[in-house]
């Protein structure tokens, strides 16, 4: 198993292409609370990144993407998906019990 990071761009690309054409402004797709979530629960200071998708492309396709990859052409399978990773984020009080509580919603075990 390979185990160097991908490039960000790379990641970019990736994301990009799981989004139906609908999307074409991916980056306005997540609201503000979502990022200041991340930040919060990932113990990142606040950020005035203007492309904060980009800065955490990873967690956007681990938490947002990846899971619903299986749909492609469903948007409401990433907006679904996206809104209750947000609610899960809200009631979670740090990282760790975030990666629980998401588990749990993926119908996985508690450990990612």
């Amino acid at each position: 198993m390979n185990s160097e990071l991908p490039h960000p761009n790379e990641l970019i690309s990736l994301v990009q292409s799981y989004l139906p054409e609908e999307f074409p402004e991916w980056k306005k797709v997540f609201p503000d609370e979502f990022f200041e979530q991340l930040e919060r629960l990932y113990g990142k200071e606040k950020s005035a990144l203007k492309n904060k998708s980009e800065y955490y492309a990873k967690l956007i396709m681990r938490y947002i993407y990846e899971p619903v990859k299986k749909f492609p052409e469903d948007t409401y399978a990433y907006r679904a998906q996206l809104w209750q990773t947000l609610g899960v984020m809200k009631v979670s009080s740090n990282k760790r019990t975030f990666e629980s509580n998401y588990a749990r919603l993926m119908g996985q075990s508690d450990e990612l």
